[in-house]
């Protein structure tokens, strides 16, 4: 048990849906990359109401790997559930089809000596959204879900993912959220993330009208200046 001055380094939070192997590959994944110092790190998964037997297969797998029980699909917003659970002083989001490959350690260096920075958005190299033009150390108000680090203290501070929103654009929403409160969100090119995009689950075209429709709602929700003509230009 870690002393109270000495929290645990980091807290995994994975949401998951009817993604069984996926989930189990990831966790294994992680597990791997972590095992030099395990016992600063814990990995809670949230299972989304699954119906292929994902939540226990993991219990059955992995003992040490918490798993929270949602009796409903809430989208990405169920990460709020593992969010409030979590001992690390950062808090690391994944998919259930995405791990991170290296570099997770110089992430966390880079965040402890940048009090500044709210999110780390990673290095995201493959999948259907990566970060292939963003530049090494560049601000940015938007991250990519599937590999980012939040400091546990902005959580404390501003809450979790919008609960209105159900799939996409919550990276967007949140990351205003962030500089709203005085924090950055940049970008560590040193740390990838292999998104192995799974196709379960995933529809190009339900993607864009989510997309569309919560771009639309986030520039009335937060923008005052000109909110018109940005959501002129969403359309």
């Amino acid at each position: 048990m870690l002393a109270q001055n000495h929290p645990m380094k980091a807290t995994f939070v994975i949401a998951t849906n009817n993604r069984k192997n996926e989930v189990l590959s990831t966790i294994v994944q992680t597990k791997e990359l972590i095992k030099s110092d395990y016992n600063n790190y814990e990995i809670i998964i949230v299972d989304n109401a699954s119906t292929d037997g994902s939540a226990d297969a993991i219990k059955s797998t992995f003992n040490d790997v918490i798993v929270i029980k949602n009796q409903k699909n809430t989208g990405v917003s169920s990460r709020n559930l593992g969010f409030e659970k979590a001992k690390g002083k950062y808090l690391i989001m994944l998919d259930d089809d995405s791990n991170i490959e290296f570099g997770l350690e110089k992430a966390l260096t880079f965040m402890d000596q940048n009090s500044k920075i709210g999110v780390l958005a990673l290095n995201v190299i493959n999948g259907p959204y990566t970060s292939a033009l963003w530049q090494d150390g560049q601000e940015s108000v938007g991250f990519i879900g599937c590999g980012a680090i939040i400091r546990r203290e902005v959580y404390k501070k501003i809450g979790g993912l919008a609960e209105w929103i159900s799939f996409g654009t919550e990276e967007w929403e949140y990351g205003l959220r962030v500089t709203d409160a005085d924090y950055e969100v940049r970008f560590f090119a040193g740390c990838h993330v292999n998104h192995r995009a799974s196709m379960i689950n995933r529809s190009t075209k339900r993607n864009r009208v989510n997309i569309s429709k919560y771009e639309l709602a986030i520039v009335y929700k937060h923008f005052s200046y000109r909110k018109w003509n940005y959501m002129f230009r969403v359309i």
